[in-house]
């Protein structure tokens, strides 16, 4: 590689290797090293590598790898894109699902550059719905575009460093993972750890057995993932695991939008062969029109269109539904992101798809929709694990004292340890009938939260707050950590303890 130009870059640093004049004063192109296809720059230039090593937007750049890329990436592409666009985009017009994971495939190239710059903060979509109705397909037609799609799909039994390989060699596009239920022993801390890589775009730093730290490879890539449920459910589900804000917020559960128009075939069983039939033999190559496509417009059409179309979609779902766009603050910031450059990947490849604006407004907005508006999964999780707690401390009271207050009935029952807490039993102006009052410590609170939901104290206490089990008290002591003053009773002595109440609200919502 490096005798085929009189200039070597090594991972954006300049190495001259020649001093020879006859090299140095041919025209010859730059030689440039990288770790990961998709998005380079070099020299103010900025260049998109293909998984295949072609360089695109550069013509004076012949790029090589650090260390091969797997062959499964190269494959050769079948057919023209008059065979693909009739043959297998057909039979995706009138289905809201798969035309939109045609889009997000073409939008994976733009996720990347979104910014101005070519390493974009990546994300996790996992497309999720009942178990034969088609995920699976939707995103072997979406692998379709740039190979074979029985190739280019990951399993999910795979380690943490098979997959963060994969996202390495996906770097630039879509990388795919079918069935997370097939994932061994997914655990919420691992997976935790994924979705953050995957939007770092870095793997987990580690040492060498000299003691110094290996050099991390970046990539940037949009991760596919197909599940009968959103991931948040199945891991809490399974152990009770809370995603952290963060990682919640770089993950888009996506519900699968099921064929339709099934375009003649008896059933979705039939409609699925059809479809595959002509994937195996039409692939590879609009992927390869699109990137010809881009290098045509050149990075500054590319960002342009990028942004006019991208706000366009939003001043229109704006418009149209303004409930829908106004719903979960924390998360519509990367998910309007996200729709917004699907919505500009399937403006800008009309030529390509054959696809109507009209057919690719309709398809990115429906979805958008129902992961805005019918995957709220937070309420749900949160709420189940405020009554959990309360559950828990119900059955928990044989554990607990009593509080000091003439007339609290728990006075004449409670014979606990302490260790769960105090109780106080008021009145619930329902005739005789009382209601429990929980006083937690900290650490009281802390080992409640963990043995009933498997969280910790200060989560399970905004939690509570939200949902009206805590008022935070008026105090600044109590504005600061959420404690109030109470005398609770120790054996035949009183004592003063700063402690979280704990009391059920009115109304308890529907999980």
């Amino acid at each position: 590689m490096r005798s085929l130009g009189s200039e070597v870059v090594v991972d954006g640093a300049y190495i001259d290797f020649y001093r020879n004049a006859y090299l140095v004063e041919q025209d010859l192109p730059f030689a440039v090293y990288g770790s990961a296809p998709g998005w380079h720059e070099h020299d103010g230039k900025k260049f998109y590598v293909s998984q295949a090593g072609k360089t695109y937007l550069a013509d004076s750049v012949l790029f090589e790898f650090d260390s091969p890329i797997e062959s499964k990436y190269r494959t050769t592409p079948t057919g023209s894109i008059s065979d693909y666009r009739e043959n297998v985009i057909g039979l995706t017009k009138g289905n809201h699902g798969l035309t939109f994971q045609i889009l997000l495939e073409l939008a994976s190239v733009l996720f990347p550059v979104r910014n101005g710059s070519i390493k974009a903060e990546g994300i996790t979509v996992n497309v999720y719905g009942r178990s034969g109705k088609g995920k699976t397909l939707a995103m072997k037609l979406g692998a379709s575009l740039w190979g074979d799609p029985d190739q280019l799909t990951e399993s999910a039994n795979a380690t943490y460093t098979a997959i963060i390989n994969s996202a390495v060699n996906s770097s630039g596009s879509a990388m795919r993972i079918d069935d997370l239920s097939a994932m061994p022993n997914l655990r919420g801390a691992d997976f935790e750890n994924l979705v953050y890589s995957i939007a770092n775009g870095k793997a987990k730093g580690r040492s060498g057995q000299d003691g110094k730290n290996l050099p991390v490879t970046s990539f940037s890539t949009i991760c596919l993932m197909t599940a009968e449920k959103t991931i948040a459910d199945e891991l809490w589900q399974k152990e009770k695991h809370r995603f952290k804000a963060g990682a919640e917020g770089r993950l888009i559960e996506q519900p699968f939008i099921e064929p339709e128009d099934l375009k003649g075939n008896r059933d979705i069983r039939a409609f699925a062969s059809s479809l595959t039939s002509a994937m195996l033999s039409y692939n590879g190559v609009a992927g390869i029109e699109w990137l010809k496509h881009l290098a045509e417009l050149g990075w500054g059409r590319i960002q342009a269109e990028l942004k006019s179309y991208s706000e366009r979609f939003e001043c229109l779902m704006c418009d149209l539904y303004p409930d829908v766009m106004n719903a979960r603050e924390g998360h519509k910031v990367r998910a309007h992101s996200l729709y917004g450059i699907i919505y500009a990947a399937g403006m800008m490849s009309t030529g390509i798809t054959g696809y109507s604006p009209d057919e690719i407004f309709d398809a990115v907005r429906e979805n958008m929709i129902k992961e805005m508006a019918s995957n709220d999964v937070g309420h749900a999780r949160d709420m189940a694990a405020a009554i959990e707690l309360w559950d828990y401390l119900t059955g928990a009271t044989g554990r607990m004292g009593a509080i000091a207050r003439e007339g609290n009935k728990a006075n004449l029952q409670r014979g606990g340890d302490e260790s769960a807490g105090w109780l106080d039993m008021v009145e619930s102006g329902n005739g005789d009938e009382c209601r429990p009052v929980f006083y937690l410590n900290k650490r009281q609170l802390n080992n409640a939260a963990k043995e009933a939901c498997g969280m910790s104290g200060g989560d399970m206490l905004s939690i509570l707050t939200k949902y009206g089990y805590h008022e935070i008290p008026l105090d600044a002591r109590g504005e600061r950590d959420g404690t109030v003053q109470r005398r609770v009773r120790s054996g035949s002595a009183t004592t003063n303890v700063r402690v979280i109440k704990i009391s059920a609200p009115e109304e308890i919502g529907e999980i």
